[in-house]
């Protein structure tokens, strides 16, 4: 990893993995030394799965506190604004990844969007696990650790192998964990809408402007999000501008004007109104909060 100033952000390290290894695993206590034992809000551009055998602490998501106790997976990601106040088992890892990674070898674009965790509702990335569930996941990353610590021509095809695994794995589990259902993750239009907030959600903020993109109306929309997130397109779109609102006040400089204008609101009292009605703070409260 390497480092970059305003607030910390991480970005994946080619010249220590090469061009063609886009994916690494390191012990947890590794990369606590970067920032403060990570104690201070940073974030990074990559994918992140942390597994920790045994934590116990606090960890900080886009402002919002998560208490951790026990086994558990941390699925983390990009850009999401972190701290960290734990106490975990020396044998525990994180692996990270770009999404060039999955691109490379899986040639669906839609994968990472299937992902409960990576959902737009920013459900907690946090998953308890049983000591059953621990060995399995346990067991996929060792066999990842110990793939990238080869030189085997074909040690890459093992890591993805690998990796899909577990990533399916701890979809299934988050699923049961929270009673999600699967449909939703079988529904390309569903797909298509996660990715064109993800591209549009700047500029984009209607109803009206996500209809005419998917080329379906305003009712087949909303019956789209009811059907398979239990809330209509409106609270979909206000959800995931939110989200990003969140992240650009915990990770960049600029003013809170700035940020309203970069967001497409007409004034900065717009913007203030907006984000407290839904957040219950100012972005100025929310900042203050929530930044070093």
């Amino acid at each position: 990893m390497m480092c970059t100033r305003d607030m910390l952000t991480f970005h994946f390290s080619k010249a220590k993995n090469g061009d063609q290894q886009l994916v690494d695993c390191l012990p947890f206590e590794a990369i606590a030394g970067y920032s403060n034992g990570l104690k201070d809000p940073h974030t990074t551009s990559f994918y992140e799965l942390f597994w920790f055998p045994q934590v116990e602490g606090k960890l900080w998501a886009d402002g919002e506190p998560i208490e951790l106790s026990g086994p558990t997976a941390i699925m983390l990601p990009p850009f999401t604004v972190r701290s960290w106040q734990v106490d975990q088992s020396a044998d525990s890892y994180v692996l990270f990844f770009v999404e060039d990674f999955v691109d490379g070898f899986l040639k669906d674009t839609a994968f990472l969007h299937r992902l409960h965790f990576f959902s737009y509702k920013q459900q907690s990335p946090v998953l308890p696990l049983s000591k059953e569930h621990l060995a399995r996941i346990s067991e996929l990353y060792a066999s990842i650790r110990s793939e990238l610590g080869k030189s085997n021509l074909d040690r890459l095809f093992f890591v993805q192998a690998y990796w899909y695994q577990l990533l399916l794995h701890l979809n299934r589990l988050y699923g049961e964990h929270y009673r999600l259902s699967d449909r939703c993750y079988e529904n390309t239009e569903i797909i298509r809408l996660k990715t064109l907030l993800k591209q549009h959600i700047q500029h984009k903020q209607t109803v009206q402007d996500y209809a005419e993109m998917m080329d379906i109306n305003r009712n087949q929309l909303n019956a789209l999000c009811l059907r398979f997130y239990g809330e209509n397109a409106n609270v979909v779109i206000r959800n995931s501008l939110l989200q990003v609102c969140k992240s650009e006040l915990l990770s960049s400089k600029l003013t809170i004007a700035e940020i309203s204008y970069k967001f497409n609101f007409s004034a900065p009292p717009n913007f203030s109104r907006f984000f407290k009605r839904y957040v219950g703070l100012t972005p100025a409260e929310y900042r203050e909060k929530y930044s070093v």
